[in-house]
């Protein structure tokens, strides 16, 4: 037994003992350390800690987009790792204290057990031992997914895909019920680590089978084969989306993330070393090579470079017919050469084929498909296949050779030296990740946080100023300063939820609801009628970050509870949130009886000149408009002008354009606005571009007030404002309400039934 596992634990030695070498600080203290930048990095150990500590089941997560929560893959919190976790915690013995340890063990574990799957398939395809160990240790300690330690934690297991590969390899030398369910389980229990690996693992084997269909075999045969597929890939994509209906009542997740052909990879990221020594070399000496997102990086070795360089020559030097067969046998071993042609064709994939190629437009068939916008992670797959090949096949080779046993071993020598060196250099040339430290965390009962200067039993969350949302794909605010760290350290710290969100498809209704509470007021908030708890909310201030209106006016009214140099708490009530709307509306009726406003055009203003701009479309008639009878319609895909032109005395002064547009749909809010500004000779000498969403400042049901300002550079130059967004459905859009104005003007109206117009706002 012990000589049938020795290269197996030698595996493991080795493995053990370079994990020490390149990550020994790391180990001597794993629980301390939080690897990540802390925006994506931290909030992927929030996530995994605060579901194990204060969740109440184990699919949904609370920590985030109170009072809604989170089905917890949305939250990046590793399903299989935290449930584990958790269950261990909660039933066995409570080891939450040590997750961050243990999730950084693991992930350098991984390398381990990346290497050992490698040598288990060169193992497989009759690599004698002392190779495969040399071979398997050289690409695991390169696997690319290592990389992702720098803060995508659920992505950095580099075991997956050999995993896949190894159980499929096994399936092939003995197709069976019982091998495509194992496969299944396998890709089942790796989706629920990230969803990305159902991609990965789904689209491969999936390619694999289709090929193995495309053989001259009976019916009878191909009907298993089929039956397998479905076991292997059908079943638990129905068992995860089965899942998702049971615990997710979410029915507005964006269907078009954007980014899809932005984090593409090139020929460059996978076959040259970018970033590394001899990725330098050639940079700097030979040819500039073109930037690549660091999400592109696959570099699959010299090697396996050359290799597949010599394969393509080849193919292209023989005849037409020739080549198409030679194009399917890379290697000698039918099974390799099904795997190297899905890899291909998932590199291929990954470089945005066909879509760059002039078919954009298919993008709009993909469906789910389109939720997996990083596609330049889809060349993994080619890196493990090609590698998994090129060595199994140059061993082959050379023992074939009738050289001499001296030569042959000089030969795989040196090839093993080059791969060292490169896996060395891909080890030790660039960090992987920081060394952070928090010590509220490392001494949770001896800390000096904000939030142990508060009754938590009076609050029931945390309302971030300002306040951060990211991952509706549609709308959302990006974070400042230290704001995300400081508010999930406090949530880690008390189990208090946050309405902040650094997610992943966040629904668009629950976004917008949380995101009006930070807004000026304007209507009634929908989230009110979701909270459980009639306690205030904590605001939790970065003093020194930039704060907008509507965050101002909940600063005004929170009670103050702590204060210092860098951070305020206040008490905010649910009755103050409900009652704001009428003090606003109490504030602006006091302004209208101003004896020092001017009738101007309909309007009352400061100014008693015209120097405003306003359209109601109402000579447009349509069926949907925001106020009065009509709305100026286009369709997303064209240029939807609203104005062009001077403005009444228009003048160099600062302007303010708002308009009520459309919104609450998924894509409209990415729509964009558009400010040119011609010469009096028509000559466009600015231009300007702003996603509506940035622009927002109230929202209104299905519609927002977008507010832009603007400087015209000379008075005689014309201004022009239109919306577009390239799509391919014709999707209609709406435009009502246009004012634009001197940002010192304030125009007012008395309106029907009592109401009350200001800026565009209708009280």
């Amino acid at each position: 037994m012990l000589k049938k596992n020795a290269g197996s634990l030698i595996i493991i030695l080795v493995s053990a003992l370079l994990l020490i070498v390149f990550h020994g600080k790391l180990l001597q203290a794993p629980n301390t350390y939080y690897l990540g930048d802390f925006e994506d990095g931290f909030k992927n150990y929030y996530s995994v800690i605060y579901h194990i500590k204060y969740d109440s089941t184990y699919s949904h997560f609370e920590g985030m987009n109170y009072p809604y929560g989170e089905q917890i893959v949305f939250a990046d919190a590793q399903p299989l790792l935290s449930n584990a976790l958790k269950f261990i915690s909660e039933n066995i013995i409570d080891i939450s204290p040590y997750t961050v340890g243990i999730m950084n063990i693991i992930m350098l574990l991984s390398i381990m057990l990346t290497c050992l799957l490698l040598y288990k398939i060169f193992g497989h395809f009759k690599v004698e031992k002392p190779w495969s160990i040399l071979f398997a240790i050289g690409i695991g300690f390169m696997a690319p997914q290592i990389h992702r330690i720098v803060g995508h934690y659920g992505l950095s297991y580099g075991f997956v895909i050999p995993l896949i590969i190894y159980l499929w390899v096994l399936y092939t030398k003995m197709p069976s019920i019982k091998n495509s369910m194992i496969l299944g389980l396998a890709v089942l229990l790796v989706s629920l680590l990230h969803l990305y690996y159902f991609a990965l693992s789904g689209f491969f084997l999936t390619i694999c089978f289709l090929l193995s269909l495309m053989k001259k075999q009976n019916t009878k045969a191909n009907i298993k084969k089929v039956l397998h597929l479905f076991l292997a890939v059908i079943v638990p994509f129905i068992v995860i989306q089965v899942w998702f209906l049971l615990t997710s009542e979410v029915h507005d997740r964006p269907s078009n993330p954007s980014g899809f052909l932005t984090y593409k990879s090139r020929w460059e990221g996978v076959f040259l070393a970018i970033g590394y020594p001899l990725g330098n070399l050639i940079h700097n000496y030979i040819t500039p090579i073109r930037p690549v997102h660091w999400e592109g990086i696959s570099y699959v070795g010299a090697i396996p470079f050359l290799f597949f360089l010599n394969y393509l020559m080849k193919l292209f030097a023989s005849p037409f017919r020739n080549g198409l067969n030679y194009a399917r046998k890379i290697s000698g071993i039918k099974r390799l050469n099904v795997a190297f042609t899905s890899a291909f064709l998932l590199l291929l994939f990954s470089f945005g084929i066909p879509f760059i190629l002039g078919l954009d437009f298919l993008l709009e068939y993909m469906g789910p498909f389109k939720q997996f916008r990083g596609i330049a992670r889809f060349s993994w797959v080619f890196f493990f296949v090609l590698n998994i090949i090129t060595f199994t096949m140059i061993y082959l080779n050379v023992s074939a050779r009738n050289i001499g046993r001296n030569k042959k071993h000089l030969i795989l020598i040196s090839l093993t030296a080059i791969l060292f060196y490169e896996a060395h250099a891909f080890q030790t040339t660039r960090p992987f990740y920081h060394y952070n430290r928090i010590e509220d965390l490392e001494k949770p009962t001896n800390n000096t946080n904000p939030i142990n200067n508060v009754d938590l039993n009076k609050f029931q969350a945390i309302i971030p100023i300002p306040y951060f949302h990211i991952g509706s794909e549609n709308l959302g605010r990006n974070p400042h300063g230290d704001i995300t760290k400081n508010v999930m350290v406090a949530s880690i710290l008390t189990g208090m939820p946050s309405t902040g969100v650094m997610m992943s498809r966040t629904s668009l209704s629950q976004t917008i609801a949380n995101i009006q509470v930070v807004e000026e007021p304007y209507g009634p908030l929908p989230v009110l009628e979701k909270l459980v708890s009639t306690k205030p909310f904590l605001l939790w201030i970065e003093k020194n970050e930039k704060i907008n209106e509507g965050e101002n006016e909940l600063i005004r009214l929170g009670e103050m509870v702590y204060s210092d140099d860098n951070i305020e708490l206040r008490k905010l009530t649910i009755s103050a949130l409900e009652n704001r709307l009428t003090a606003k509306k109490t504030t602006v009726a006091a302004e209208l009886t101003d004896s020092g406003l001017f009738h101007v055009n309909h309007f009352l203003a400061n100014d008693s000149a015209l120097n405003f701009y306003h359209n109601s479309f109402d000579d447009s008639i349509t069926t949907f408009y925001y106020k009065g009878r009509g709305a100026k319609s286009g369709k997303m895909k064209d240029q939807t002008n609203f104005f062009h032109g001077k403005i009444p005395l228009q003048d160099s002064i600062e302007y303010t354009l708002s308009f009520w547009t459309y919104f609450g749909k998924d894509i409209y809010p990415t729509v964009r606005l558009h400010f040119e500004e011609y010469s009096n000779a028509e000559e466009p000498i600015y231009k300007d571009t702003r996603s509506i969403a940035e622009q927002a400042v109230i929202i209104d049901g299905l519609w927002a007030l977008i507010e832009y300002k603007f400087k015209p550079n000379s008075p005689l130059n014309t201004v022009s404002f239109y919306l577009t967004k390239k799509v391919y459905k014709d999707y209609p859009i709406y435009i009502d309400e246009i004012l634009i104005r001197p940002s010192t003007n304030n125009i007012y109206k008395n309106l029907e039934g009592g109401s009350i117009y200001k800026n565009n706002r209708y009280y």
